[in-house]
């Protein structure tokens, strides 16, 4: 695998996906891979190319922190020369990489068809929403079938699954640690997926509403905040 490109600024996630495929092609095929940097005697090219762009020609409105659906956009041509996977966005790339693990999934021998993929989303932003881990074990298999998927966002329902040291009541000995969710949220960045924290506030959230000592701060006998108790919007402010 050879990467072609001028910037190294956001190389880390194009590397991590070429160490997966890597992984996949030693495992299936007994066939060991190794990165090279800009050499044409590799099977696999990775370039990135700023001036290329896929035909997409949407005018959705797009989200400015996140890659365009241009950027993520590849284009995956395998030939007589070998695999070429070509986008403009260190994102696309490893999209382009995801579809080729994908397609070497489906086949028993080493041998690709000849064949031209031209890829883009339809929406800019994928996800799916996720209790807050408690097995970051399983967290990281969930992570690693969203890659697969092509899905760039996780909402993560925190609710009991955090230690709250503010407030004794409501730390849960079983929640995971600080390092452990940070740990497992870094990892789901390598694999191009955005972690969106997600916390109920005034409702949905008996669980630690229910430990609450003063029990005028519940809008009548709950689970719900009374968001009309000042002393019930700072507890809020707190989480």
């Amino acid at each position: 695998i050879a990467f072609d490109w001028q910037d190294d600024s956001e190389i880390g996630s194009v590397k991590s996906a070429a160490m997966a495929l890597c992984h996949q092609v030693e495992s299936r095929f007994g066939i060991t891979g190794r990165s090279l940097e800009r050499s044409a005697e590799a099977d696999i090219q990775i370039v990135l190319d700023a001036n290329w762009r896929s035909p997409y020609e949407g005018n959705i409105n797009e989200v400015k922190e996140f890659p365009t659906i241009q950027q993520q956009s590849y284009e995956l041509t395998v030939g007589p020369e070998g695999v070429v996977i070509t986008a403009n966005n260190a994102t696309g790339l490893c999209y382009g990489i995801v579809t080729l693990r994908m397609i070497l999934a489906q086949i028993d021998e080493p041998y690709l068809p000849h064949l031209k993929i031209t890829d883009w989303p339809d929406y800019q932003i994928r996800g799916m929403q996720l209790m807050s881990p408690f097995n970051m074990e399983t967290f990281r298999r969930v992570v690693d079938v969203l890659e697969l998927m092509k899905f760039n966002r996780i909402w993560v329902r925190c609710e009991n699954r955090l230690r709250y040291f503010d407030n004794p009541d409501w730390i849960n000995p079983t929640a995971p640690s600080d390092e452990e969710l940070m740990a497992a949220f870094e990892y789901a960045r390598t694999k191009n997926l955005d972690v969106c924290p997600e916390m109920p506030i005034f409702s949905h959230a008996s669980w630690w509403l229910g430990r609450l000592q003063d029990k005028t701060l519940l809008e009548g006998k709950g689970p719900n905040l009374n968001f009309k108790n000042k002393r019930a919007v700072d507890i809020v402010t707190g989480v």
